[in-house]
């Protein structure tokens, strides 16, 4: 991409526009193995991808579980869901 050009984003193809933001070198993203590999999970799961990757930076930093009162976010092995019991 030249200077000058627009990125154009796709609509309904968040995986594939994230690659692409991660793809440009202009970008500097932060904890970058971490976000390939929340992409990844989020490929193949029904979390949002803020949720997954939130979830994989806190393990990176120590943290065992992120306590959600996201459903689909406690899917996933990084969330636990906040109940009355908790």
């Amino acid at each position: 991409m030249g200077a000058g050009k627009c990125l154009r984003l796709q609509t309904g193809t968040g995986c594939g526009n994230l690659k692409l933001i991660f793809e440009i070198r202009h970008f500097c993203i932060e904890e970058a193995e971490t976000a390939w590999s929340a992409l990844e999970t989020y490929r193949g799961g029904r979390a949002d991808f803020s949720d997954v990757l939130l979830g994989q930076i806190n393990q990176l930093h120590g943290c065992e579980t992120t306590i959600t009162l996201d459903k689909k976010a406690s899917e996933a092995d990084t969330f636990q869901l906040l109940t009355e019991e908790y």
